[in-house]
């Protein structure tokens, strides 16, 4: 499921038709400005989700919902600054070395302390 992000931050994402054709799917209109992107099973069902990073620091889970016919969309987690992370960059995402990595702190809705994060959703954001 390729998805991009335009210059005005809105979420694109598209379904692959086959012979090299692609068609853009509809999301919600209530998501918020997107500053960052990310693919992972968030929710343990076995397929692929989509985790955003949002303007206001909201990271949103973009599930698809009945194999294409709607999105279940929840908060999973806050990023404390969100304000502060750099937007707009054209270079790759790359991964520094494990030792590298520094830890951020993500607050997550429901658990007390801060949930630590070392090559997760906040640093695609810093990328």
């Amino acid at each position: 499921m390729p998805a991009i992000i335009d210059a005005a931050g809105r979420l694109h994402v598209f379904i692959n038709e086959r012979q090299g054709q692609f068609r853009e799917r509809s999301l919600p209109a209530n998501l918020a400005t997107i500053t960052a992107i990310a693919v992972a099973d968030a929710n343990n069902d076995g397929a692929l989700d989509l985790l955003a990073i949002q303007a206001d620091g909201a990271v949103v889970r973009i599930s698809d919902k009945n194999e294409g016919q709607g999105w279940n969309v929840a908060e999973i987690a806050r990023v404390p600054d969100a304000a502060s992370y750099p937007r707009g960059r054209s270079a790759p995402a790359r991964r520094r070395p494990r030792q590298q990595r520094s830890e951020r702190s993500l607050s997550v809705p429901g658990r007390t302390g801060a949930a630590k994060s070392h090559a997760g959703a906040s640093d695609l954001a810093r990328q």
